[in-house]
């Protein structure tokens, strides 16, 4: 199994900088809870899609092996349905600006940063600014391709999970190592950390590590299986530990059908002396995609997964099915729409007896709190002059709490101008 070229994998990190960097100021106003990611199949690196804008090249600067890759974004967004701290339901327009810049180390390094204003008319809304820094790195070490990244990101953005604005703090890093055996098997493994803190949720730290053997059973199938652990430290509640088993494709169909698979189990145990029976739960990433056409991509995914709540003693057990379409129209018109639908379950864990939320917190979930939300999302894209590009979107998402104070549907009206160099 040939391994992907440092080019390669360096493209691939850059697109993930400019995605996590971007999302901060064009992220919907509401959100579901964080989604766990399972580390990516070794595969080589496909063609780009068609049906997106593909980024400009060149660079706005450079001087020997570096080279600057700056960027101005605007949005306005009039929002219904903005669920508060008070339980109240509010209507808000809301301006958002960014100024983000990529700096290209050579072949191997690139750092980003965006800063974000977010600014909204309801005086129940807090105005914020967001942070969103990226560094990433890749290379080859022997026979190994070594992939690093550390990230951090400071948010106040409208969940869910908490029913309101919520503040937190984010921090990580990954390494990720692979190579090849006789051509046909490979190796791979990631160790990452991330660390989350925020008014009124408890702390949380993750150590994890997953390890996978894949093979190449020939150009178009690859397979493997996988076996990871985690180590989470929890302010103000037992730590937890947990391992997984997962099974792993990566399968050409046919020249216009792929199919992407990570399916296992995880098991998680508290360390509190009083300890409930171990939790025991499906993780999944699955992805059908479908391009009959070089301008129309379809896909159809399923995610589940286990992550640390935004409250004292529970994780969130969650299930998300989503189908997008992405075309392009009249060769200059890029039309994506999703649709989304996603189960949460809080679940308790250890003994919620023995710990209580910390006084100054105003957040409070029952356990066994069950949430459904359904969501819409249009944008239509266009690019002017290669570098300005120009949107417009509509989003509605509707959640149904089983508890009273988190049910609550919110539409949105977008319009947004980019520049990028």
């Amino acid at each position: 199994m040939k391994l992907p070229h440092w080019t390669a994998i360096r493209r691939t990190l850059v697109t993930v900088t400019l995605g996590l960097a971007t999302s901060a100021w064009a992220q919907e106003a509401i959100t579901s809870t964080t989604t766990k990611v399972v580390a990516p199949l070794l595969r080589e690196t496909g063609p780009k899609s068609n049906s997106t804008p593909a980024d400009p090249k060149g660079s706005f600067f450079s001087y020997g092996n570096v080279s600057l890759h700056p960027r101005l974004a605007a949005r306005w967004a009039y929002a219904t349905g903005l669920p508060t701290a008070t339980g109240a339901d509010v209507s808000s327009t809301t301006s958002t600006y960014s100024v983000g810049l990529r700096v290209d180390a050579g072949e191997h390094w690139a750092l980003d940063y965006t800063p974000v204003w977010t600014l909204y008319s309801a005086r129940e809304m807090n105005d914020s600014v967001d942070h969103a820094v990226t560094l990433s790195g890749a290379g080859t070490i022997g026979e190994w391709a070594v992939q690093v990244a550390g990230n951090y990101g400071a948010s106040s953005s409208i969940l869910f999970e908490t029913g309101r604005q919520t503040k937190q703090t984010n921090f990580g890093t990954q390494v990720q190592a692979s190579r090849s055996f006789f051509n046909k098997l490979g190796f791979q493994t990631v160790e990452s950390m991330s660390n989350r803190t925020g008014d009124g949720v408890p702390g949380a730290r993750t150590w994890s590590t997953m390890n996978s053997l894949i093979a190449g059973f020939s150009k178009k199938f690859q397979a493997g299986v996988g076996l990871g652990a985690g180590y989470d430290a929890l302010a103000g509640r037992p730590d937890t530990s947990s391992y997984s088993y997962m099974g792993r494709a990566n399968w050409i169909l046919t020249n216009k059908l792929k199919l992407t698979l990570d399916a296992g189990v995880e098991s998680r145990h508290s360390r509190a002396s009083a300890a409930g029976p171990d939790l025991h739960n499906p993780l999944a990433n699955v992805a059908l995609t479908y391009q009959p056409f070089d301008v129309t991509t379809l896909t159809l995914s399923n995610s589940e997964t286990v992550t640390n709540s935004f409250f004292v003693n529970q994780v969130t057990e969650g299930s998300n099915w989503s189908l997008s379409w992405q075309q392009r129209l009249l060769g200059r018109l890029f039309l994506s729409t999703t649709y989304t639908h996603t189960d949460s379950k809080f679940e308790s864990i250890g003994a919620p007896t023995l710990v209580t939320p910390p006084p100054a917190s105003p957040l409070v979930s029952l356990p066994g709190r069950k949430d459904t939300v359904n969501g819409i999302n249009l944008a239509l894209t266009t690019q002017l002059f290669k570098r300005l590009d120009i949107s417009a979107g509509y989003q509605r998402n509707a959640n149904h709490s089983s508890q009273t104070g988190f049910t609550a549907t919110s539409t949105q009206y977008s319009l947004g101008l980019g520049c990028r160099y």
